[in-house]
């Protein structure tokens, strides 16, 4: 019996293999590309940094983005595997509606 449940517990392990975080190169080029959605600048100069995991195991990446005569921080976090945006921070507040999907305030203009 024991046996048995070794051979399908290994089956199950080779099966669904180990679950990998996204890398912090992932989550920087996603938080970059978001920024210029946020703030509806597509070309703009946008630079990043990958801060690390918070004691609650998720990501942070914080940037500051360049728009014309001025310059915006705003930070992403991701859920603990990297996968997943969780929150976007900007003009000093959260932005729960960008995050799942809503629009930014600068769409449109």
């Amino acid at each position: 019996m024991k046996a048995m449940l070794l051979n399908v517990l290994s089956a199950c392990v080779c099966a669904c293999g180990p679950v990998l975080a996204q890398s912090p190169e992932f989550m920087m080029a996603d938080c970059r590309n978001l920024s210029r959605l946020f703030f509806n600048d597509f070309s703009a100069q946008s630079d990043v940094k990958y801060e690390g995991q918070r004691d609650d195991g998720s990501h942070y990446v914080n940037g500051t983005i360049f728009i014309a005569d001025r310059a915006e921080f705003f930070q992403c976090s991701y859920a603990k595997l990297g996968r997943q945006l969780v929150d976007f921070w900007a003009e000093d507040r959260s932005w729960p509606d960008f995050v799942t999907g809503g629009a930014g305030p600068h769409e449109g203009g």
